[in-house]
């Protein structure tokens, strides 16, 4: 979803269909200047089907319109053990396997339906 967000709203600013001051505004704002050149712009009326999710994704490393990675935002929490602050992969030899294999960013193969 960040992806054709980004895109759709790359894809205006360059077209200067918004302004960058527009990004500072509000959605409804943003999305009615945009929703205003949806039917003179073929592309940006592909790439808001994509955002709205009209247009379907799948991952396909075969065959694939771009790549997307994604950083995780898996978390080491902290705990208190016997007055003692220690992270739960210190005594938690699951977590620590999972935390160790879930912090690799991941990479996806986006195709979309045309």
């Amino acid at each position: 979803m960040f992806r054709t967000v980004g895109d759709v709203l790359r894809y205006c600013l360059e077209n200067r269909y918004l302004k960058r001051e527009d990004l500072f505004s509000t959605e409804k704002i943003v999305l009615k200047k945009i929703k205003s050149k949806l039917k003179s712009d073929p592309k940006l009326k592909t790439l808001f089907q994509r955002m709205t999710g009209k247009i379907k994704v799948k991952n396909d490393p075969q065959n694939y319109d771009v790549i997307v990675y994604c950083k995780s935002r898996i978390v080491d929490p902290l705990f208190k053990d016997r007055n003692k602050i220690k992270k739960l992969s210190q005594v938690d030899k699951n977590w620590r396997k999972i935390l160790k294999q879930e912090v690799i960013p991941k990479k996806y193969f986006l195709k979309f339906e045309k």
